[in-house]
């Protein structure tokens, strides 16, 4: 966990609700476990933890909200090369509410 509080560089906290730091941490957790989870994943890798985060940050989406859907940009080269180490297809669009129903069946 320290590792991971340095590298997500978890405190300090500054937010000004009770709301924020619940979301910050929140997302630092999320984080902290999908960084757990690529590291394994990624060994053999040719593109090191950060490089690959770095490259696929550029990959862009945008929400429809009046569809619930989410759209995905067309990935370049370096993110698809990222995405196929890992074992994951980069999809033209997310059904939010079918996403979020997946993970809570998943989950039960």
């Amino acid at each position: 966990f320290k590792t991971d509080k340095e590298y997500l560089k978890l405190l300090p906290l500054c937010k000004w609700s009770d709301l924020t730091v619940r979301g910050k941490i929140l997302s630092d957790v999320i984080d902290s476990i999908l960084r757990s989870k690529i590291q394994q994943i990624r060994k053999g890798s040719v593109y090191s933890l950060s490089a690959m985060i770095g490259k696929c940050q550029s990959l862009m989406c945008f929400r429809d909200k009046n569809s619930e859907q989410v759209y995905v940009e067309v990935a370049n080269k370096q993110v698809r090369t990222c995405y196929e180490e890992l074992g994951v297809t980069v999809p033209q669009k997310i059904d939010l509410k079918s996403y979020m129903n997946d993970l809570f069946e998943q989950n039960l």
